[in-house]
């Protein structure tokens, strides 16, 4: 329920020219200037752009204004008018662009469709002629006792009543055809199938540098699916622009979401984190110095908090703890705290990375050595928020692990990893000095 209006406005630049006409919304037109941000009035220096606002109330009917400082009681703008900014959305629910609707892609896509219309006048006729001339008994006794029955009441019949197909509910309109696979509906097939044909349909349908959204890319789409959508979208878009940048044309754009590891491995550029706070939405670019922690973890950039262990020792510690955290939380996993484990790769590339993250806003935490210093050292991730985990008196993890366990504990773990590492690689596990002697002959 919409307890207070929900509101957005965008402002858009690389106006249409039908649409700057006075008629229209020139007199709503504002200026972009990259030091002077949005002004009512704009001068020569300024882009030429349009701020639109949608707001939404309790009854969920959405109402779309073009404003400005000077008028915010705006000016409606109509769906068709929207559309001439090329702005697309690929979301959930893509039928209405696999049939010839009044508004859908397809439709835009297709030339003309004047013949079309009276060869389904004609079709609507013939199914009213079928159906006359079928055998409906049933139905016409009904019609027969529904005749009987007005003439009792006072109703003049001009001929006799009997079943019709209803003009009004079976004309066939564009809206009825819709995309085929031979026989069968395209909207029959899987929702990743349909989801990449309507893309396709919506990429060649607007032009004039389209701004496609699409919301979560992933969804339906099987992980080489998704890598070839992307490789495929990122080609034709610099191909594209590449054109109508020569021609002085207006670019193209495409917006996505994802909560899928595969698309932010695969993404070489433009990748931003997004968060809503206290109804602020913040939107930070991942810097290219994440780029190793992007394809190793890519899991990381789709959490909420990110424990970033020095290596896969601390990994590997921190998977075991993940049942004794749950038995001690009430069943509830890590995950459901939106946390993520992230190898740091070593005291130089650990901490790096947690400041990297902690500066998109991530909850972060640091686990390492205390060996061996961090770098950049503890201090300097505790600056940034981080919340940093390092073990007492100087020590490795294996060597804390095996200062603090019992001799009887030790000697389990010992000889679980023999047969696994074979004698030689498990003698070389570093035991603290002080207990070695503990261990002789194990």
């Amino acid at each position: 329920m919409v307890t207070q209006p929900i509101v957005i406005e965008v402002t858009v630049g690389e106006i249409p020219g039908e649409l700057q006409r006075t008629d229209k919304f020139g007199l709503f037109m504002r200026g972009w200037h990259p030091e002077k941000g949005l002004v009512d009035d704009p001068d020569d220096d300024c882009e030429q752009v349009l701020t639109i606002r949608v707001e939404v109330t309790a009854d969920l009917e959405p109402s779309w204004t073009v404003i400005k400082d000077s008028q915010p009681e705006g000016k409606r703008i109509s769906y068709q008018d929207r559309a001439r900014l090329g702005v697309v959305r690929l979301g959930h629910e893509v039928e209405r662009d696999l049939a010839w609707g009044r508004l859908s892609m397809l439709s835009r896509l297709t030339d003309d469709l004047s013949n079309v219309n009276t060869a389904l006048t004609e079709a609507t006729r013939k199914a009213r002629d079928a159906v006359r001339e079928t055998n409906l008994e049933a139905l016409k006794k009904a019609a027969k006792k529904a005749e009987d029955l007005a003439k009792k009441l006072g109703v003049s019949c001009q001929e006799e009543y009997v079943p019709a197909l209803d003009s009004k509910s079976v004309f066939v309109r564009t809206g009825a055809l819709s995309l085929h696979d031979g026989q069968v509906p395209v909207r029959a097939a899987g929702l990743g199938s349909r989801r990449l044909v309507a893309f396709g349909i919506q990429q060649e349908a607007v032009v004039d540098g389209a701004i496609v959204l699409i919301d979560e890319i992933e969804h339906g789409l099987e992980p080489h699916r998704v890598r070839r959508l992307l490789r495929r979208l990122s080609r034709d878009l610099t191909r594209i622009n590449d054109e109508r940048h020569l021609q002085g044309t207006p670019q193209g754009q495409v917006v996505m979401t994802t909560h899928s590891a595969v698309v932010v491995e695969r993404l070489s550029e433009g990748l931003c984190v997004v968060r809503s706070v206290a109804g602020k939405i913040k939107i930070k670019s991942v810097s290219p110095d994440l780029s190793t922690t992007r394809k190793i973890a890519p899991e990381a950039f789709v959490g909420r908090k990110i424990l970033v262990c020095e290596g896969q020792t601390e990994v590997g510690l921190c998977r075991g703890l993940k049942e004794h955290w749950e038995q001690k939380h009430e069943g509830v996993p890590i995950e459901c705290e939106g946390v993520v484990l992230v190898d740091g790769q070593g005291n130089q590339n650990g901490p790096a990375r947690a400041i990297h993250f902690a500066q998109l806003d991530y909850g972060v935490a640091y686990f390492g050595d205390s060996d061996k210093p961090p770098v950049p050292d503890e201090s300097k991730m505790r600056e940034k928020g981080i919340k940093v985990i390092l073990w007492a008196d100087t020590m490795s993890t294996d060597q804390r692990i095996f200062s603090d366990l019992p001799p009887k504990s030790v000697k389990q773990i010992l000889n679980f990893l023999t047969p696994e590492l074979g004698p030689k690689q498990a003698s070389s596990l570093r035991l603290p000095r002080s207990r070695a002697e503990d261990f002789t002959g194990t």
